[in-house]
């Protein structure tokens, strides 16, 4: 029984040591199996082997040297065949590359010391060298940025060096391997240029070189492919034929200028504004070659379209207008270095939340918007700088909304007051007394309105505008002086026949073109034909009795300058409420179809057929544009096409009312109803802010405004004229202040 067992453990173990054996012999096979480039490697160190590619149809193989080696036996071999047997005492040896890559050879690297050989390196490796191809090189001008790309095997390495044409080394962007897998990848790398990037560009007339060193590490044994040369780059290639101009928002108004480089000594940057011709640019700023393309404007004015370009200096060669190209850069409205009004006295403040009083301003000062900020404008008077309240100032509009509206105040130059087109003698024609002040030299206007109409006028401009229309205002803050004086020289002709012919209008161009020939006042060009006959002698009890008619009760004194009115009684936001749309109106034809014979038309019935009286389109008492919170205005294209109304504008005739409204009127009510304002009966081109009006409670103005007062533009400050001109290269007294002023305008304040 014993010797059974011990038999049966001695079968056993057989069999267990039989089955160690084999999973021995199946782990040796299958490691030669799965052996893919080195089957084995033994050195004295573990320093690498290198095999590189010289291109000259040889391999130079490498090794570490080995300590008091006298010398070197070198074998290559394969199964069936002997590549080289010889000895060395240098640590290298050239190979020919006529190795199959495909077949696995043995390096046997021995070393000899005191006559005997030592077993020193030995590895089985197929010879296959890294061999980067479709070797691509992209340029980006715009970004100055060299691409490349090309496809390998992907557990290569790839080092990308960059060297001056005189063979300096500049540095090197080294790419690793995508993967340990032996499948085809493409690999990319990319090095930039310039200011901003990580090399500057070559000198001019110099060469950048660049190549492609890859290498493959297998084990003890590196692999280095032959440095491939990818291009000769000079400045030129990262240079344009033409440039490139681009533009950012760098703050409220400011931009950033930048623009492709081409080769050239320096370059001009140009600015003309949007509606310019092209012989009208100016040149703003130069810069030179070797500077960064780039150029950061001053602040731009609000509203306006305003174009840039960029061009060379000293460029070889013809330099055309295609080469270069343009911005057009439109503004945003903004109300800072905009000019304000105060509507009454006001306290300046030290900040906005009114921790203290620095000082004060006098109704209808001309000050200089610095800052908006939580309600409050921010001011400098020649005593103090601080906050006053933004509700209750006007602002011109031209200076805070620019180009997002068109404005025409003929109340400046030659008036449009009109009866259903016939001139209305001392109104039509002439400048408006309150007036005087509005047209500047450079035929701009200033243009008031309490600030917070301004504003909600800014969304309905922009809503215009994309629509294709643009906001064409004819008046808006109007003096109470104004508005006794068209009210009582209209009703002094009321029952005057009316003339013979229409009026026909002159522009602004046409007045310009008068004052050339010395004839300050438009209406003393106005044909006899156009004027009524007036009688020998005024009746002014007749004048003065019709007016209270049309008016509907006495006239009322003017309002002290600082006046906060509670209740201006204005006929212009009374008329909603005392004329209802559906009375019968009669039409043109009802008017003109009575026979002349039969009936004189005078002024009078013109203007009041159907019930109406003067002041249902004439203010005698207070107009919501002393106020600052009404406007007359219309629409017109983007080509400065006014679009037609049922009437001409400050048409003082029933023809003129809402019902009568065509598509045009509608539309601009309600861009403007939309927008907040509330429209008038009796004239389609007049809006008002009511909801201004019951939260703030605005003053009644007696007198016209000036532009003129202390101006600020982002760089100093200057003092403007009321013709709109600035005072330059005198000193003048201001206030009792003198003050020297510079060639461009700009005095120490």
């Amino acid at each position: 029984m014993r010797s059974k067992k011990i038999k049966s453990r001695i079968i056993n173990l057989f069999l267990i040591t039989e089955i160690l054996v084999i999973i021995a012999l199946i782990f040796y096979f299958k490691r030669d199996i799965v052996s893919d480039v080195i089957d084995e490697f033994t050195a004295v160190n573990a320093e690498p082997v290198t095999i590189r590619e010289t291109g000259s149809e040889q391999l130079l193989l490498e090794w570490p040297s080995a300590d008091e080696a006298q010398s070197y036996q070198v074998e290559i071999f394969s199964d069936d065949q002997n590549y080289i047997s010889e000895s060395c005492t240098e640590t290298y040896c050239f190979l020919k590359s006529d190795i199959p890559e495909d077949k696995k050879v043995t390096i046997r690297i021995r070393y000899k010391v005191d006559g005997k050989f030592h077993k020193y390196i030995e590895a089985k490796t197929y010879i296959n060298i890294p061999d980067p191809r479709d070797v691509v090189m992209i340029f980006d001008s715009d970004n100055k940025k060299l691409s490349f790309k090309w496809k390998a095997e992907g557990n290569d390495d790839f080092t990308l060096l960059i060297n001056t044409g005189e063979g300096d080394n500049l540095g090197k962007l080294d790419i690793p391997k995508s993967s340990d897998s032996y499948e085809v990848t493409t690999f990319s790398g990319y090095i930039t240029f310039g200011d901003k990037g990580s090399y500057p560009l070559p000198p001019e007339g110099e060469q950048y070189l660049f190549e492609l060193e890859s290498t493959r590490t297998e084990k003890n044994i590196q692999f280095v492919g032959m440095k491939k040369k990818f291009e000769v780059v000079s400045d030129g290639e990262f240079l344009h034929e033409s440039i490139r101009l681009f533009y950012s928002v760098s703050g409220e108004n400011y931009y950033n200028l930048t623009w492709t480089e081409v080769s050239c000594d320096g370059y001009e940057i140009q600015e003309k504004a949007g509606d310019a011709s092209d012989d009208e640019w100016e040149t703003i700023a130069t810069t030179q070659s070797e500077e960064a393309c780039s150029y950061d404007t001053d602040r731009l004015p609000p509203g306006k379209e305003i174009c840039f370009r960029v061009l060379p200096i000293g460029v070889a060669g013809e330099w055309t207008n295609s080469n270069t190209s343009v911005v057009h850069i439109k503004t945003d409205a903004f109300p800072d270095y905009a000019t304000i009004w105060p509507t009454s006295s006001m306290e300046v403040f030290s900040d906005t939340d009114k921790n203290s009083t620095v000082g004060k301003v006098t109704a209808m000062e001309a000050l200089c918007v610095l800052e908006e900020k939580d309600g409050f404008f921010k001011v400098k008077t020649d005593s103090c700088e601080g906050y006053i309240n933004s509700n209750y100032c006007f602002i011109n509009l031209p200076e805070y909304l620019g180009d997002l509206c068109a404005y025409d105040i003929t109340n400046s130059y030659a008036s449009i007051y009109l009866v259903h087109d016939y001139a209305i003698p001392e109104v039509s024609a002439r400048v408006i007394p309150g007036y005087e002040n509005i047209l500047l030299d450079d035929d701009t206007f200033v243009v008031p309105l309490l600030y917070p109409c301004a504003v909600k006028l800014e969304s309905i401009a922009k809503a215009a505008l994309e629509d294709g229309y643009r906001i064409k205002i004819y008046d808006s803050f109007r003096p109470y002086e104004a508005t006794r004086y068209i009210y009582d020289e209209t009703a002094k002709r009321i029952d005057l026949e009316l003339p013979d012919a229409t009026y026909e209008r002159i522009t602004l161009s046409a007045f310009r073109q008068l004052q050339a020939q010395g004839i300050e006042n438009a209406y003393e060009t106005v044909p006899e034909d156009q004027w009524p006959v007036l009688p020998e002698e005024t009746d002014e009890a007749t004048a003065d009795g019709s007016m209270d008619m049309a008016e509907g009760g006495e006239a009322v004194d003017a309002p002290a300058q600082d006046q906060v009115s509670t209740d201006v009684a204005s006929a212009e936001s009374s008329l909603d409420q005392t004329m209802s749309e559906e009375m019968v109106i009669p039409t043109i034809e009802d008017v003109e179809g009575v026979p002349e014979a039969a009936d004189i038309m005078t002024y009078r019935r013109m203007m009041l057929s159907g019930g109406f009286s003067l002041g249902s389109f004439l203010a005698a008492r207070g107009s919501t544009h002393n106020l600052g919170i009404a406007m007359d205005l219309t629409l017109e294209t983007m080509d400065g096409e006014e679009l037609k109304a049922q009437t001409n504008m400050h048409d003082l005739s029933h023809f003129s009312i809402l019902s009568q409204n065509n598509d045009m009127a509608n539309m601009l009510s309600e861009y403007m109803v939309e927008g907040g304002y509330a429209t008038l009966v009796s004239e389609w081109w007049h809006f008002q802010d009511d909801a201004t009006r019951a939260l703030y409670r605005p003053a009644s103005i007696q007198k016209g405004v000036s532009i003129e007062g202390w101006k600020y533009d982002g760089k100093g400050w200057k003092y403007r004229l009321p013709e709109g001109d600035y005072y330059a290269n005198i000193t003048a007294q201001i206030n009792g202040k003198d003050y020297s002023f510079d060639a461009k305008g700009y005095a120490n304040r």
